[in-house]
């Protein structure tokens, strides 16, 4: 009978081990793949980045060769309208024309449009790009745009 009785505990005491190590395991597992899921969440977090910085080096871009004519020549209401409109497509965050004194000549934001607007730092919401317009040598303007990124 207490034989019976240890062999009972021992048993007891293997399937408790034994239990401990299937948590441990299973702890395991759960860690690799949360380490796994950041990871990848980490690199799609830095391809949306990517993809919104160079969007926004594109629109900078397309504004600056498109609208050169209209920047050089001071056209401002033109182009004011036509920043208004890309920025209701809702990826753009902001679209500005800044002076070579930095006065936001042009900003879809109204209460910052005449004032200062130094360049922007990204944020993990925005990335901003510049690209300058030129009349021959003399730089006349920057386009700033801002691009939402993504939520996932």
């Amino acid at each position: 009978m207490e034989e019976a009785m240890k062999q009972g505990q021992s048993q007891t005491r293997a399937g408790g081990i034994r239990f401990r190590w299937f948590l441990l395991a299973l702890a395991i597992v759960i860690l690799i793949a949360f380490a796994a899921w950041t990871w990848e969440s980490w690199q799609c977090n830095k391809s949306l980045r990517a993809q919104a910085s160079q969007s926004a080096r594109n629109v900078a871009h397309v504004i600056a060769v498109f609208g050169s004519n209209q920047i050089v020549s001071g056209n401002w209401e033109a182009l004011q309208d036509y920043a208004n409109d890309l920025v209701k497509e809702g990826a753009l965050a902001y679209v500005a024309i800044v002076n070579p004194a930095a006065i936001a000549v042009v900003h879809t934001d109204a209460s910052i449009k005449g004032k200062p607007f130094p360049q922007p730092e990204d944020t993990s919401r925005v990335v901003n790009a510049s690209v300058p317009v030129m009349r021959y040598t003399r730089q006349v303007a920057e386009v700033r745009v801002g691009v939402s990124i993504p939520e996932r």
